[in-house]
């Protein structure tokens, strides 16, 4: 068993054209919390009406995490990972938000292109959540879904690198949820 990481939240969102009106898009998303300690699960998801991709890949991660906090008792240091499939949200929390984003005001972010971030208000709602609990400690991966039992070392690979160590049965666990 793994004492490293308390929870994992396993997000993902959809997006596709209507099968009658291709203009027409459908979206969705999917979380999963997993309690790494007692194996013990959640899902839950719904459906977005027309929106992008990637809105829905963030919708999933702030959906997760806002549950979590209600799971998470008050003040008790919890290190969660956030995995995702899309490499765009886990760069935006490990590398673009900290070091990259112009977020000195706090309405208007921009890239460092100096163009508006897209979802701004989702980031927001995020480290709002965190800085609302700041017992829970986020760590972010990207994980790619889909993948084989060979994967299982490029898994823990992924993860070492975000400072997260885990078992050989929490990364298939992983590789089966994602």
């Amino acid at each position: 068993m793994n004492d490293d990481v308390d929870y994992i939240v396993f997000t993902d969102g959809s997006c596709r054209a209507g099968t009658h009106d291709p203009n027409r898009k459908y979206s969705a998303y999917g979380v999963v919390l997993l309690n790494v300690k007692t194996r013990k699960y959640t899902a839950f998801g719904d459906e977005l009406g027309s929106r992008t991709i990637g809105y829905a890949e963030l919708y999933a991660i702030y959906k997760g995490i806002k549950r979590l906090c209600k799971i998470v008792p008050k003040k008790q240091k919890t290190k969660i990972l956030i995995v995702s499939d899309n490499k765009n949200c886990i760069d935006a929390f490990r590398l673009w938000i900290p070091y990259c984003w112009d977020t000195s005001d706090w309405y208007n972010w921009k890239s460092s292109k100096k163009t508006k971030v897209k979802n701004q208000n989702l980031y927001r709602k995020i480290l709002e959540l965190f800085k609302k609990h700041p017992w829970i400690h986020p760590h972010y991966a990207h994980i790619n879904s889909h993948l084989e039992k060979a994967d299982l070392g490029t898994i823990r690979a992924k993860l070492q690198k975000v400072n997260v160590h885990v078992d050989r049965p929490t990364s298939n666990m992983i590789r089966v949820m994602n």
